[in-house]
This record gives structure tokens, C-alpha cells and sequence, in this order.
């Protein structure tokens, strides 16, 4: 027989709410993975997960960041892995604290260690993009049929113009976009930084060159006319018999598309992924001297941190040397 909820029960419920509502369903996922990750070291190991007491917490990153045979994880997903058991203490009413003395100690011993092992995500430069775009329609004359073609050429000039994270290109809606006449203004429901859908729209710039292939004003369209789309997600899952079967399409394939398309270009795809293309246009921009605002009115970066970075990477062979000796 139903009752109702106690007061008790109603905060509970409304934290777990407020909870969800805050992490992104893909944050969701991972979180859901951490913590079996977390939940079946303390099975082995004969400790209890909930609630979890910190050395237990400090031997599980120690165990991360070395203590398997052949196996240390990046520093982002250990630190996800703290987030991760923190927010499942958080959901069964446990108090957790994340910046205790013992799990703080342990993670600038681990930083400090896996400092030299730290990589950024290689950008995909604009040179690379337009090697990958001109095998793309190379096949296209080829086969002209073939949907996929299309598609991947939009999701790579769409994603790369427009800075878009994986996520957010597989999420990406036909109602989000609003054609003009100058271009494309693309508006998220939401972001992983931005899960109210409070961020500017984006503005994608049609191509002043009405010929030029890699214009994602005009690929967009292309792609429209090929799918037939006019509803719901732009990206799709297509089949091996050319037919759109489902909606479908994991960020994973993002990551994917992009390491396959730089293979068939003849460019070195192995660290290549879904991030190259936010780390390959700003790094280009900074490259041509654009100003950090310009750069973040795209990126829509909360902070400025990660775009000075690619500043500062873009700049590294900018010396005086060159301009002050002749050699």
C-alpha cells in the first residue's frame, strides 16, 4: 500500500534530485562505474565502501596510481574516482570529505609522481582538417551514395569550427540550430559545464569562399539534404547496408570518426581524439594571434587557465631569435 513520504525522506529525495539534476548524464555513467570500480577493491580487500573510512580511500589511489601490475591511471580519472565516491557517500546521507588531510597528502604525492606522464590532448590543426576533409571527399566522388561520408564530414567541421566537445556533438539537436544568412547559430540545452543551458550561442560563419569544401555552414546543409533529417539529433547511427537506422550515437564514435578519418589521411591518429578538435581550433587561433577573449567566445571555457595553455603552446616556437638574427 502507497504512503506518503516522511519530511525526512522528502529531503533525501530532493538532494538526490538536486544531485542528478548537477552531473551530466554522461558524468552519471562514469560516476556509476567508479564506484563499482571502488565497491569491488573493498570486496577484495575486505573493507567496508559505505561509509568508507579515508585510508581505505587513500590505499584505493595508491592501488590507481601504482599498486596494480602494469596498470596506472590518468590523474583526471582518479581524481573522477574521488568525486565519484564522494557524491555516492553524498546520495546515501554518509558524510564524505573529499580534501581530507590523508586523501589531499596522497594526491600531491600522486601529482607530483605522474607529473613527467601527464599528456595534453594533441590539437588537430587546420592543415590536418583540411587533409582529412579532402579524403573525405575523395571518397564522396567515388561513391557519392554513401551517407556516412557526409555525415562524418559535418560532424568534423561542425565540431572543429564550432569547438564542440563530444558530448555535445551527439547531443546536438535540429532545433538548436538556427540558419542565417551569414551562417549558423547553434544554442545547447546543455553542456557538461553547463547544465542549465545558461551559455551563449555559438556562431558557426559561412565560408566567404563559396566553393571552399570545408565550410561547415554549407556541409551542414549538404548533410540535411542527404539524411533527410528534419527533427531530433543531427548526428545518427548509420548501418552497413547505407540506411539510419537509430539515434543513437555514442561520444565514443566521435573519438572513433576522428582517429579513423586521420588514418586514411596519412596523419598520425594514435593519441588523436573527440577533445582534438576544441584543442586543434585553439590552438590554431592563438597560432594566427587571436586574442584570449576571441578564443573563449567560441571555446566557451569557464576559465581562462586551459586557454592560456594552448596560447603558451601555440607561441612555443615563437622566439626572438628568428626575428633578431638572420641565420
Amino acid at each position: 500500500m502507497a504512503y506518503n513520504k516522511n519530511f525526512e525522506e522528502l529531503s533525501k529525495l530532493a538532494e538526490i534530485n538536486e544531485l542528478n539534476f548537477n552531473q551530466a548524464k554522461n558524468t552519471q555513467i562514469a560516476y556509476a562505474k567508479d564506484w563499482k570500480d571502488y565497491q569491488k577493491f573493498c570486496k577484495d580487500y575486505k573493507k567496508d565502501s559505505v561509509p568508507s573510512d579515508y585510508k581505505t580511500v587513500r590505499n584505493y589511489l595508491v592501488y590507481l596510481s601504482g599498486g596494480q601490475k602494469d596498470k596506472i591511471y590518468k590523474l583526471n580519472t582518479i581524481k573522477r574516482r574521488i568525486a565519484a565516491i564522494a557524491a555516492k557517500h553524498k546520495e546515501l546521507g554518509h558524510t564524505f570529505n573529499s580534501k581530507h588531510p590523508l586523501i589531499k597528502k596522497q594526491m600531491d604525492s600522486i601529482k607530483r609522481n605522474l607529473k613527467n606522464q601527464l599528456e595534453q590532448t594533441p590539437p588537430l590543426l587546420f592543415d590536418d582538417l583540411k587533409k582529412i576533409i579532402d579524403e573525405i571527399d575523395r571518397e564522396i566522388r567515388q561513391n557519392p551514395q554513401k551517407k556516412i561520408n557526409y555525415r562524418d564530414k559535418a560532424i568534423i567541421l561542425i565540431g572543429w569550427f564550432g569547438a564542440f566537445r563530444r558530448s555535445e556533438l551527439v547531443n546536438l539537436k535540429y532545433e538548436n540550430v538556427i540558419l542565417e544568412e551569414n551562417g549558423l547559430i547553434i544554442k545547447m540545452t546543455k553542456s557538461k559545464t553547463d547544465q542549465e543551458g545558461n551559455l551563449e550561442p555559438k556562431g558557426l560563419e559561412k565560408s566567404s569562399n563559396l566553393n571552399s569544401p570545408y565550410c561547415p555552414y554549407y556541409n551542414y546543409l549538404v548533410w540535411l539534404n542527404e539524411s533527410k533529417i528534419v527533427s531530433g539529433k543531427i548526428f545518427r547511427h548509420i548501418d552497413t547496408s547505407n540506411i539510419i537506422n537509430h539515434e543513437s550515437l555514442s561520444d565514443k564514435a566521435i573519438a572513433l570518426i576522428i582517429k579513423n578519418r586521420a588514418l586514411k589521411s596519412g596523419i598520425e591518429n594514435n593519441k588523436l581524439s573527440g577533445h582534438s578538435f576544441r584543442a586543434g581550433f585553439a590552438t590554431e587561433l592563438a597560432r594566427q594571434g587571436a586574442t584570449e577573449s576571441e578564443i573563449m567566445k567560441t571555446t566557451q571555457h569557464k576559465s581562462a587557465d586551459m586557454v592560456r595553455r594552448y596560447i603558451r603552446d601555440a607561441e612555443v616556437l615563437n622566439t626572438a631569435a628568428k626575428k633578431y638574427i638572420k641565420f
